[in-house]
């Protein structure tokens, strides 16, 4: 106790030492925690200071900068709104319908298809107007250029032998003036190979001849061109032609234009799809000639006003022959399993069958899936190859075009449909940059194809009288795109289900209008058939 009484102060001393070093001991291990809360404090502060101002200002935003800001989105927005009206206005140009009441359901008036018929066939024939065509001449054509050679030699006080025979018989009339503008009208700036001779060709004044003239030894003298080119029955039709078109087609339509067989069919009245189908490639038939015709019409005008008096024809224009427009089906991967099989294909007369959904990646095509239902919408045959022309040059090679994998990738989606177009056409070689433009600016085109070979010599020498630009046998393909949105209203159900679009349902509304009933079996709103994840 004495010990503790004389020690005390130190003691004391010593505890407060011990104290003073758990203290430390304490706020050393405290210290990280402390440091944190306070810089998240000053973090927090910070963050508080900079609220309401924008990157780069000092001063905070205020109610007129937001504002502003809102009128600017509002300003982006209808930007947007705009552009899309307008894209859709451009997408629905020229859909004019043969049968207005025909779709979305023909079936609903049994005089429908025989009307629609009808209206097709008109249709097929008033696509070689647009652009001003005409085939090569026929022989109706020949026969009547050699009957008008008959009278022009009776005129002459020549003698025309007759078939039966043999003899020669004096001109019995002259002809009228009717008769005599179309002998040569036109044709004598033209050499015998229809080519600009450089020099006026007009004949002489002598009396012309129908067979050669003795010369003074009594041999016969050969005939001069003119009066070949006079006496030539085939040729002279063929230059009376060049002269009266502006561009070559098919005498007949489907030999150059896309043709749906099945819908002519009047003893098995087409399906929707295949009227549907009709109704499509003669829109877009129309628009590509309406480019074509646009070219032509062109370089008319630049002829009128060089003023020169050349006379606007096949010879002289652009565009010379159209060999063959195909418009294919859309491009679309088989929603249906049994679709390539034949038991629901489109285009085959029967109405396409409900299965189950195929994969949204669906296997590579093969030839009996959609090369079947893109040769359907050519009645089930495969494109018909002109007379004069190759199948390697023509038909084959577009078939493989539209029935085969496209190079863009795309395919009908449910806010776009593709429809896969081809042509081989003979035109002036330095027209085709202008070709390709006007087409595209037509419509919402896509060139994916461009191909082309020089015409040999050999190959001018046909009906076809193309003049003497160089001229060029091009191939192009086009993808055109479609707003489905533009014909929602008038495309059967069997469409819209098999191109995988959303369909109203029976009470639902789109665009303020009120859903259809006729659609009750819609997918609206859920994933469209073949398109799961």
């Amino acid at each position: 106790m004495a010990f503790l009484k004389r020690n005390l102060f130190m003691i004391l001393c010593l505890l407060a030492a011990l104290a003073s070093v758990g203290l430390g001991v304490v706020a050393c291990n405290s210290y990280d925690g402390i440091n944190k809360s306070m810089q998240q404090a000053a973090d927090f502060g910070t963050r508080l200071a900079g609220a309401g101002k924008v990157s780069g200002r000092t001063n905070p935003v205020t109610n007129v900068d937001l504002a502003a800001q809102e009128q600017n989105i509002k300003t982006v927005q209808g930007s947007v709104q705009e552009t899309l009206n307008r894209a859709k206005a451009v997408n629905e140009t020229g859909l004019d319908y043969l049968v207005p009441e025909a779709f979305p359901n023909p079936r609903t008036n049994p005089d429908i298809p025989l009307r629609f018929i009808a209206n097709y066939r008109k249709a097929l024939d008033a696509l070689r107007a647009i652009v001003k065509a005409k085939g090569p001449p026929t022989q109706e054509d020949v026969n009547e250029v050699q009957r008008r050679i008959e009278l022009e030699n009776e005129e002459r006080g020549l003698t025309s032998p007759k078939s039966s025979g043999g003899k020669a018989e004096p001109a019995a009339r002259p002809p009228t003036d009717d008769r005599r503008r179309g002998a040569l009208g036109g044709l004598q700036s033209l050499s015998f190979d229809g080519r600009p001779s450089g020099r006026d060709r007009t004949p002489a004044k002598a009396p012309a001849r129908a067979t050669p003239k003795a010369g003074a030894s009594g041999e016969e003298q050969p005939l001069s061109e003119e009066e070949r080119l006079r006496t030539d029955p085939k040729r002279r039709a063929e230059l009376e032609r060049a002269q009266q078109i502006y561009c070559y087609v098919g005498n007949r339509p489907e030999e150059t234009f896309t043709k749906i067989s099945a819908v002519e069919d009047i003893n098995a009245p087409a399906n929707p799809y295949q009227m549907w189908l009709a109704q499509m490639t003669l829109w877009v038939q129309a628009e590509i000639l309406k480019a074509l015709a646009a070219v032509n019409n062109d370089a008319a005008k630049q002829l009128a006003s060089a003023g020169k008096g050349e006379q606007a024809n096949v010879t002289n224009l652009p565009i010379k022959r159209i060999i063959r427009l195909a418009v294919g089906d859309y491009r679309a991967a088989p929603v249906l399993e049994d679709a390539g099989r034949g038991g629901g294909r489109p285009g085959a007369g029967a109405a396409p069958k409900r299965g189950r959904a195929v994969p949204e990646k669906p296997a590579p095509r093969k030839a009996g899936s959609l090369a079947d239902l893109s040769r359907a919408s050519f009645g089930g045959q495969r494109l018909p190859t002109p007379a004069d022309a190759k199948p390697s040059q023509t038909s084959e090679s577009l078939q493989t075009y539209l029935t085969g994998p496209t190079w863009t990738g795309r395919e009908t989606v449910p806010d776009l449909d593709v429809v896969p177009i081809a042509m081989q056409l003979v035109i002036d070689q330095r027209y085709l940059p202008q070709v390709i433009d006007r087409i595209c600016r037509t419509n919402f085109y896509v060139p994916v194809q461009v191909s082309y070979r020089q015409l040999t010599r050999s190959e001018l020498g046909t009906e076809y009288v193309y003049g003497s630009a160089p001229v060029i046998e091009v191939t192009l393909g086009f993808e055109r795109y479609f707003f489905p949105k533009v014909y929602a209203e008038k495309m059967p159900p069997e469409v819209h289900e098999r191109l995988g679009h959303p369909m109203m349902a029976e009470g639902e509304e789109e665009d303020g209008k009120p859903g259809r009933g006729s659609r009750g079996r819609g997918t609206r709103g859920r994933t469209p058939p073949g398109r799961r994840g």
